[in-house]
């Protein structure tokens, strides 16, 4: 490998990075700290490899390890996307991916309080149920809930959080 491409590669790199609370032997992440995909993983590209982007925690593979991941997968032990530490990283196919995702609860499928993205509690959604019923405004119920009138709509009209009563 060219050693100006590993300067750089390495120049982008804060090895002093978050240590993994789920995960703490795993010691600190590499925080890659250039430009990232669409999806939030670091991306380079590199011609003397290919003309398109490389993510930056395939190329540390390729670095470190002399690996090109070939048709897997790449997956991270600390969840951490921008994570370029090698010892945080793992091979693994699609399935893997998938079942690894569904573990850690991050799938679009979890309901509720086992969504990665949910800001609400079954309890909130009980509460906000007895306040709209109560006559309280979708306005302010969307305010004292920290969320927009949209996601206050759904929830009364059952279009998410079906599973709360």
């Amino acid at each position: 490998m060219d050693e100006k491409v590993v300067a750089r590669f390495w120049a982008k790199v804060n090895k002093d990075g978050p240590v993994p609370a789920h995960m703490p032997h795993l010691g600190r992440c590499w925080v890659w700290t250039a430009a990232q995909n669409g999806h939030g993983y670091g991306q380079l590209t590199v011609k003397l490899i290919r003309k398109s982007p490389i993510k930056a925690h395939h190329m540390v593979l390729l670095l470190e390890r002399g690996m090109d991941i070939g048709g897997l997968y790449a997956l991270h032990h600390c969840d951490n996307r921008l994570c370029v530490n090698p010892d945080h990283i793992f091979l693994g196919t699609h399935q893997d991916n998938m079942d690894d995702m569904v573990s850690k609860g991050r799938d679009r499928k979890a309901l509720g309080e086992l969504s990665s993205n949910a800001k609400l509690t079954a309890e909130d959604v009980a509460e906000i149920r007895r306040g709209r019923s109560s006559g309280e405004t979708v306005v302010s119920l969307a305010r004292r809930f920290s969320v927009s009138e949209v996601a206050i709509r759904d929830i009364i009209f059952r279009r998410t959080w079906r599973h709360v009563d």
